[in-house]
């Protein structure tokens, strides 16, 4: 077998300082466009963006400098920086460049009033050599690149005394080098098509326009030269895209140069030339990598390879990626899934094998890494691997995940505008109306397996400090200390660091991660780390016990230096009254009694449930069987000042507590039906209730929660459905000035004044695992509304009303809102926060808001006080891991709200905000190495293989209803025939029905026995 490995050198990672990323403190900023007919936007049909930004300019009537005077109108005076229709060009790039440029550089200072210009210089059809200041093969008096320097002294002339400076040249050029004769630098001489000569031209065009920039307005600081890679139609010779591959290599070469992402994505017309909307579409997306540069201060790196190997009949290509998930993207761009047969190319890319190419079988995404799977093995031959190049038309399917929201949206032009194609959404509509897609696309590459990767020049030293012992390697960690906060003693919470090899040569073998205290536990199973690199290592803190702990994590290995260590803390936090179960005597209630009704068995349970609450005793344990329990008129089921455990959902004849399950699932109904009032009250502010396996529905009352009344307790595993706080706070649960916790719950179809499932004031209330839905609000707080410290986590809040703000949730004081769902609620009042609407303060970490209305209109969040991080609603920035993208719901109108395959959510959130280790379905809560936005993690069955024979008879389907028929208590879950978790829960057995499943093959799995089972 042969084996080759390449490294692209990154210049990034060698820590290059980016000369003059900044943007000087001088009155006007300018940034300027130069090149042919793309950076001038040639051929576009309509100017979109028509209406000035304030304080953005051009200097003159366009935004042109216009070669040989075909703009003799235009002046030395500032005007206000709009596209015009021109000379064959409408929809100028540097406008949207320069305003999300200028919109992100005021945002980040606070300067609005900071001034900004933007011009743009070149001429179509022209090569490198015809653009340069040296070029002397014109029959003008001048070459092309008087347009710069007409552009330096017209600003120079148009700002008066004002100072003026120029951080950025965007350089957008290469096609005619492709292409044409007789565009040599001197007269009656072709133009290059070489890499090394064409890289030595961008030199010498970049090195003028920054000495002249930085003459003409005595700036300190020299421009960041931008520079785009040639890609399209124009590609037109040579799978070695040398023109392309030129461009790229001289960005990795040269320290103030930056590629920017490709722009092949975008929308363009037959020839090439982009279309009106692919002019404004680019812009913006290069303002928006300019401003990532000069106001972040941050190096850019667009999607590109960083290591290729081949190893039989598979090519492996490592990709450096800004925001994962790699996508093969097939609705934004034109489909290039495959050829006819043979496949001879996915996606854009090809694979050559001594010169002939070869058919490519598969290729899927794995991590960062594309795998192709060819049809023969590549060992002992020359490998050649493209991508993007001239015969797919210079375009290819690969992108990022990067979800940052645009300024514009999408322009119907079908009436005027023959694009070759128009980009779509993931479900096949086209855009029109909606923000331009911002992702990172792939840069193309030519590239023989085996070769260096140099650019052509000398390769930076990645490690300038040499290791104080060359026969050992050496260690760093990303960080010195953990600190995990407070975390609920039923919980576990995970933070991260990194391993780093710090040595250029040299492996580094780690022996072991330990920690001194068994609270906190490593996941690390990797040994060893390769020379340069680093290893991810996860950090678990479970608490054992209230109060404060600390301890050390010690990486032991063969580095040069001693064992490094680093320090964690976590204190463990009690939330909730839970009292030992059966720490006092054990009561039985079944409907109608039994025996002598003293309730010391089954045999002998009593019939009256509040009758056995008066006599049990602090401390005791009441258990009731199936069945209906309904107070005295006009009476609730009231605990007094004792502390009480009560579960229901028993059969009537089991000796012990029976698993937990949501007693609407559950084979034993135990219902708590109202009577005229609340249906349960625990008002005691110093006992407290623990309430498990109940319905608890038909409370009605005027005054405050008519379901459950709370200070302090737990309700888990109930229902609570049906109930009405006629006019006051509360229609579900109302919890008020102690600690309460309400978990693995269905709070659906109550109504009140405010708060319709749920109102916590006064109380530390914490929310996990429930449903929250249906629920509705004459005033706020359709589903929920918290005027106190509250957390809710890993929760569904959907289908709920109100008249007043907050159709989902109405955060009136501070709330802390992780892996939560809050979809397709309403408000019918304007700007009414339809999903959640904060008052105070909000911390809204991994989770979806999405599909909320109010007054009619789309509304997801009101008012944003407070943090948003690592979530997904309509209109969020780019920043800080939130994504503005649909979140591909499994079936909404089914009320299935877990992830499809593809989610933007899935791997996206941040796994220091996860705050216990079960989601909703009660899965895993961190499946792969990045927990999941919203309420479900995404899971996939794995290892099923064997089809037990013993569950033929017990699994049946009628009527998309499947049976599972149990001989025993257990967990069942049922799978997608591809391996998704379609549902799970714990059953205590019996027959066990689950409705409305979509037709198709599914796998049914009680515990480890598993059978497939089709619905039709």
């Amino acid at each position: 077998m042969r084996y080759f490995k390449i490294y692209w050198l990154l210049f990034s990672i060698f820590s290059y300082e980016i000369a003059s990323a900044q943007i000087e403190n001088t009155d006007y900023i300018q940034v300027i466009t130069y090149g042919q007919s793309l950076s001038i936007g040639y051929a576009a049909q309509q100017p979109l963006t028509a209406t000035a930004v304030a304080n953005n300019y051009m200097v003159g009537n366009t935004p042109l400098e216009y070669y040989n005077g075909k703009d003799a109108s235009s002046k030395a005076e500032l005007k206000p920086l709009v596209a015009v229709s021109k000379n064959g060009t409408s929809e100028q790039p540097i406008v949207s460049l320069v305003n999300v440029l200028s919109e992100k550089y005021r945002a980040k200072t606070g300067n609005t009033s900071k001034k900004f210009i933007g011009m743009g210089a070149g001429i179509g059809g022209v090569s490198i050599e015809k653009l340069s200041k040296e070029c002397t093969n014109t029959a003008d008096p001048k070459p092309v690149y008087y347009t710069v320097t007409d552009i330096l002294n017209k600003t120079k002339t148009a700002v008066g005394s004002a100072s003026v400076s120029c951080p950025a040249i965007v350089y957008m050029q290469g096609e005619t080098n492709y292409s044409g004769t007789k565009q040599g630098l001197t007269p009656n001489t072709d133009q290059t098509r070489d890499k090394a000569e064409y890289k030595a031209l961008l030199l010498q065009l970049k090195n003028n326009m920054q000495a002249d920039i930085m003459a003409t307005y005595g700036q300190a600081n020299k421009p960041i030269f931008f520079i785009y890679q040639t890609g399209g139609n124009y590609i037109t010779w040579g799978k070695e895209m040398a023109i392309s591959e030129a461009q790229y290599e001289f960005a990795q070469e040269n320290d103030d140069v930056i590629m920017l992402n490709p722009h092949y994505a975008v929308s363009h017309i037959n020839d090439g030339h982009l279309s009106t909307n692919g002019y404004r579409w680019a812009g913006e997306i290069f303002g928006n990598i300019l401003a990532e540069v000069l106001v972040e201060g941050r190096v850019y790196k667009t999607l590109q390879p960083t290591a290729i190997q081949a190893s039989g009949n598979i090519v492996t290509i490592d990709y450096h990626v800004p925001s994962p998930p790699l996508v093969f993207d097939t609705w934004t761009t034109e489909d290039h899934s495959h050829a006819s047969t043979p496949k001879n190319y996915y996606y854009g890319f090809k694979v050559y094998k001594n010169g002939n190419q070869v058919p490519i079988t598969h290729i899927i995404i794995q991590n960062n890494s594309v795998v192709i799977t060819c049809s023969s093995s590549l060992d002992g031959a020359e490998v050649e691997v493209t991508y993007c190049d001239g015969s797919m038309g210079g375009r290819g399917n690969l992108r990022d995940s990067y979800n940052a929201v645009s300024k514009y949206t999408y322009y119907d032009d079908s009436a005027t505008t023959n694009e070759t194609y128009t980009p779509q959404n993931a479900s096949g509509a086209k855009i029109y109306g909606q923000p331009y897609p911002l992702y990172n696309w792939s840069i193309g590459f030519y590239h023989k397996v085996g070769d260096p990767i140099d650019g052509g020049g000398s390769d930076p030293d990645p490690d300038p400090d040499p290791d104080p012992d060359p026969t050992s390697p050496t260690i760093s960690t990303s960080v010195s200390s953990l600190s995990f906060g407070e975390v609920n003693l039923d919980a576990a919470k995970m933070l991260s660091f990194t391993i780093n090899n710090t040595s250029a040569t040299l492996p580094l073998n780690v022996t072991s991660v330990s920690s001194n205290k068994t609270q906190f536990t490593s996941n690390w199973s990797s040994g060893t780390i390769a020379a340069g690199g680093s290893q991810t290592v996860n950090i678990t803190f479970t608490p054992t016990a209230a109060g404060a702990v600390s301890g050390t994590i010690t990486i032991h290995s063969d580095a040069t230096q001693s064992a490094k260590t680093v320090a964690v803390s976590g204190t463990g936090q009690s939330t909730t009254v839970d009292p030992p179960v059966a720490s006092g005597s054990i009561h039985y209630v079944k409907e109608g009694g039994a025996g002598n009704g003293d309730g010391s068995s089954w045999m002998n349970a009593a019939g009256n449930l509040q009758t056995t609450i008066n006599s049990a005793a602090t401390g005791d344990t009441i258990f009731v069987a199936a069945g209906t329990y309904t107070p005295a008129s006009a009476s609730s089921f009231t605990i007094g000042e004792k502390t009480l455990s009560i579960f229901g959902s028993f059969a009537g004849n089991e000796t012990s507590r029976i698993p937990a399950a949501v007693p609407d699932t559950a084979a034993n109904l135990t219902l708590l039906q109202g009577n005229g009032t609340r249906v349960v009250d625990s008002w005691s502010t110093t006992y407290g209730l623990y309430l498990q396996g109940f319905r608890i529905q038909g409370g009605l009352i005027s005054g405050v929660g008519a379901g459950i009344r709370m200070k302090n307790g737990t309700v888990n595993y109930c229902t609570v459905t049906g109930n009405t706080a006629t006019s006051n706070i509360g229609g579900g649960v109302y919890a008020q000035n102690g600690t309460v916790k309400v978990s693995n719950c269905l709070i659906v179809g109550n109504t009140s004044g405010e708060g319709g499932g749920l109102l916590a004031e006064g109380a530390n209330v914490v929310v996990d695992r429930c449903i929250i839905k249906g629920n509705i609000s004459t005033g706020q707080g359709g589903g929920a509304k918290l005027n106190t410290s509250a957390k809710i986590t890993n929760c569904l809040v959907a289908g709920n009303q109100s008249t007043g703000k907050g159709g989902g949730v109405r955060a009136a004081g501070e709330a802390f809102i992780h892996n939560v769902t809050i979809a397709h609620n309403t408000s019918n009042e304007t700007s009414g926060g339809g999903g959640l609407s904060v008052q105070n303060t909000a911390t809204l970490k991994n989770s979806i808001v999405w599909g909320n209305t109010a007054g009619g209109s789309t509304n997801d969040i009101q008012n944003n006080n407070g943090t948003r991080a690592h979530s997904i609603y309509r209109g969020a920035p780019a920043t800080d891991g939130n994504w503005n993208a649909d979140p591909l719901f499994v079936n909404t109108s089914g009320g299935d709200y877990r992830l499809q395959s593809g989610s933007p959510a899935i791997n996206a959130g941040d796994n220091s905000t996860v705050d216990y280790p079960l989601d909703l379905s009660g899965n895993t809560r961190i499946a792969g190495s990045t927990v999941d936005m919203g309420a479900y993690e995404y899971e996939v069955v794995t290892g099923i293989v064997a089809v037990d024979k013993d569950l033929q008879n017990r699994v049946w389907s009628a009527g998309k209803r499947l049976f599972v028929q149990s001989d025993k208590a257990g967990e069942l879950s049922v799978y997608s025939i591809s391996g998704a978790l379609y549902h799970k829960q714990i059953i205590s057995g019996g027959k066990t029905v689950i409705n409305n499943l979509p037709a198709g093959f599914y796998i049914v799995k009680l515990d480890n026995r598993t059978y497939k089972m089709i619905v039709q």
